[in-house]
């Protein structure tokens, strides 16, 4: 499994937590997204061998929201 954070744009609300979770945890591949409204960002867990990051972006962008920048916690 691979963890990345991502920054998100234009997230204010619960309901836009929700919708951004949802999405990401809809993606084959994603064990799990926890996003942080605070900080702008989601924690996404994911298996690297079923999903590239190009393919979350998507999943995010799909869903109405922009990914700003990525960072590797853990590979």
């Amino acid at each position: 499994m691979e963890k990345v954070i991502a920054k998100i744009d234009d997230m204010h609300c619960e309901h836009c937590q929700h919708i951004v979770e949802d999405a990401l945890e809809a993606t084959n591949g994603v064990q799990y997204a926890n996003v942080t409204l605070e900080k702008d960002e989601v924690v996404i867990e994911f298996d690297k061998h079923k999903l590239q990051i190009a393919e979350i972006s998507d999943a995010v962008a799909n869903a109405g929201y922009d990914v700003r920048l990525y960072t590797v916690v853990e590979k």
